[in-house]
C-alpha cells in the first residue's frame, strides 16, 4: 500500500463551485492504517452515505447517496491527482440509505453492492466496464430486505462474493457468490448468532479462501471469525475474541497473506493478527504493503 498525503480540492461536484473541506483526512498511527474520510455537500445535493475504496494505481473511489427534493440516487467519482470525476454516468442507481460496500476487480474497476430500494431492499450488485455500469446477475438476489451488505473479489478468477444481514435470515449473515451465471449462497448458513449489525468480508489471495467477519447484539458485540474451506464455514479461534462493545471491524489481510482484523472500541482502533492458530496484537512496523479496498466502513455523513 502506498501512503497518500492529503488533498486539498476545490470541487468534487462539476456543476458545483463550492468548496470541500477536509476532504480526505488520513489518519496514521504507529500502525500504517488508513482512514478516508469523505465529506461532501453543494447548494443542491446533501451527500448522505459513502463507501471508499482504493485500486492497485492509488486511485481512489468513493460511491454515495445524493438526496435532493425530488429524488435519490448512488453515484460512484474517482479522484487521481487533484480532480473528481464520475464513474460512468451520474446516477448509477436507485438507492435507500445505505450502507453501501465498493470494491476492485481484477480488471481495477469498480464494483459496488448495496440495499436496492427498486427491489424490496434485497441485495443487488452492479460492475463498471469502463463505459458503462451494469448488473452482475438478477438484481434483488438475497431472500429478504438487507442491511450492512459488504463486498470482496477474488482478483484472479473474478469471483465475487458478498455478505448481508438479511431479514428473512433472523437478521442472520448471509454469504453468496456469484458462479457466472446465478448468485448461490456460500456453504451452508451455519452463522447462528442472530441480530447481526455489522459485516466484513475480503478473499485470501495466499490463502484461496474467502473470510467474514461480523458482529452481534445478542453476543454483546463481540467478533465473530469464520473463513470458507471449500465445503463448510469453520470459525477462526472465536474463542480468544473476548472484547464486548465493538463499534465497527474490518477484515482483511497484510502483505504475507496473514488476515488482519481491524476493530473500534470506545473510539480506539485496534489490529489484531492471525498467527500460528491465533489471534494476536498485529506488529505491522515496515509493513508498506498492506492491502486494504475498504477499511473505512460506509457511515452516515453530517452536512458540513
Amino acid at each position: 500500500m502506498r501512503l497518500i498525503k492529503n488533498y486539498s480540492l476545490k470541487s468534487c461536484n462539476s456543476n458545483s463551485a463550492s468548496t470541500i473541506p477536509n476532504l480526505i483526512k488520513i489518519m496514521k498511527s504507529k500502525f500504517i492504517t488508513l482512514f478516508i474520510s469523505v465529506a461532501l455537500s453543494t447548494q443542491s445535493q446533501n451527500i448522505i452515505t459513502n463507501a471508499t475504496t482504493i485500486d492497485s494505481l492509488g486511485v481512489i473511489y468513493t460511491a454515495f447517496e445524493s438526496s435532493s427534493i425530488n429524488n435519490k440516487h448512488v453515484s460512484v467519482k474517482k479522484i487521481k491527482d487533484t480532480a473528481w470525476t464520475y464513474v460512468g454516468q451520474p446516477a448509477v442507481a436507485s438507492g435507500k440509505l445505505g450502507p453501501y460496500s465498493l470494491t476492485i476487480n481484477a480488471k481495477n474497476l469498480p464494483v459496488l453492492a448495496y440495499q436496492d430500494e427498486e427491489n424490496n431492499n434485497k441485495c443487488s450488485v452492479i460492475s463498471y466496464n469502463g463505459s458503462t455500469w451494469n448488473s452482475i446477475g438478477k438484481k434483488g438476489f438475497s431472500k429478504g430486505a438487507i442491511k450492512f451488505p459488504a463486498i470482496a473479489i477474488d482478483k484472479t478468477t473474478d469471483n465475487i462474493y458478498v455478505s448481508f444481514v438479511d431479514s428473512l435470515n433472523n437478521n442472520n449473515i448471509t454469504v453468496m457468490n456469484y458462479n457466472g451465471k446465478e448468485w448461490q449462497i456460500l456453504g451452508q448458513n451455519i452463522f447462528l448468532k442472530t441480530n447481526v449489525n455489522q459485516t466484513s468480508i475480503y478473499y485470501n489471495q495466499a490463502e484461496k479462501c474467502v473470510y467474514t467477519a461480523f458482529l452481534s447484539s445478542t453476543c454483546k458485540n463481540k467478533i465473530s471469525v469464520f473463513k470458507f474451506n471449500g465445503l463448510d464455514w469453520i470459525g477462526v479461534d472465536n474463542e480468544s475474541l473476548t472484547e464486548e462493545n465493538i463499534a465497527s471491524v474490518f477484515i482483511n489481510s497484510s502483505s504475507n497473506g496473514a488476515p488482519l482484523l481491524f476493530y473500534t472500541q470506545k473510539n480506539k482502533t485496534k489490529i489484531l493478527e492471525y498467527k500460528n492458530g491465533k489471534w494476536v496484537k498485529a506488529n505491522l512496523k515496515g509493513n508498506k504493503n498492506l492491502h486494504h479496498p475498504s477499511i473505512m466502513r460506509t457511515q452516515r455523513l453530517m452536512r458540513h
